[in-house]
């Protein structure tokens, strides 16, 4: 009876050891895929891309999207320290790595702890207008969970609190 306790409990443990492996092989190769800039990026058109079908983004740019719409953000200092203090406060956040920048354009990566999934945040600042775009997209997946609206309220936040955004 002892023998046949052990063998069934080893066989419990190899197959808990294989899921165990196909589930880091999944990950592995999707943080694998995800290293590469997304093309999904960039402006078009004074925009920044509209958003996929999935849930996982947000855009301040196509109110008619009403999924994945938020508002845009308004500044009244200048253009010049508004992006400086962006570009502080990006700089300064952890897993953050700013990829591109112009005196309109900002786009950053998001690394989320554990998995290693990244996250595309642009910023749109047309010098005509004293008025921030964004859009913070998952490369991978289908639901957020609401991570990219948390992150871009938190940024919102920060800079209100700085005095680079008005409330």
């Amino acid at each position: 009876m002892a023998f046949l306790f052990k063998q069934s409990s080893l066989m419990a443990h190899t197959h808990k050891a294989w899921r165990l492996l196909l589930l880091f092989g999944i990950i592995l190769s999707s943080t694998a895929c995800q290293r590469k800039i997304h093309m999904n990026v960039g402006i078009e058109n004074q925009k920044l891309k509209p958003c996929p079908e999935s849930p996982n983004c947000i855009v301040s740019q196509y109110p008619s999207d009403t999924q994945h719409f938020l508002e845009p953000w308004h500044y009244s200092v200048s253009h010049k320290r508004f992006r400086e203090k962006l570009l502080e406060l990006l700089q300064e956040t952890k897993r953050v790595h700013i990829e591109k920048q112009s005196e309109e354009y900002v786009h950053a990566t998001f690394k989320i702890p554990v998995f290693g999934f990244v996250d595309d945040v642009e910023f749109y600042l047309p010098k005509i207008e004293q008025v921030v775009h964004y859009r913070s997209a998952s490369r991978v997946g289908h639901s957020d969970l609401g991570v990219n609206k948390r992150r871009m309220d938190n940024i919102r936040k920060t800079l209100v609190r700085r005095g680079a955004l008005e409330e």
